[in-house]
């Protein structure tokens, strides 16, 4: 019989390094204090930025002529893909 010294044996295989990770994932997020005012996915009152009264999607960005004609025929059609 083969004998294995001990730190071959605790040697994680990858299978087990992915699952060792997923756990303590799993179990940080599930600890996570998750409350309505102070939850994960709750943005704070103190950082809430206010809007902007007009929004500038391409400010001091030049398109292209591809890009603007695009652009205008969504905002006359609301049919076209921007990219």
């Amino acid at each position: 019989m083969e004998q294995n010294n001990s730190s071959q044996l605790l040697n994680l295989t990858q299978a087990e390094k992915l699952l060792r990770h997923n756990l303590e994932t799993r179990k940080y997020w599930s600890e996570k204090d998750q409350t309505p005012d102070q939850g994960v996915f709750s943005p704070s009152a103190q950082t809430k930025q206010p809007e902007p009264p007009t929004w500038h999607l391409t400010k001091s960005i030049t398109l292209y002529n591809w890009q603007e004609a695009c652009v205008n025929k969504w905002f006359q059609e609301k049919e076209a893909q921007s990219k």
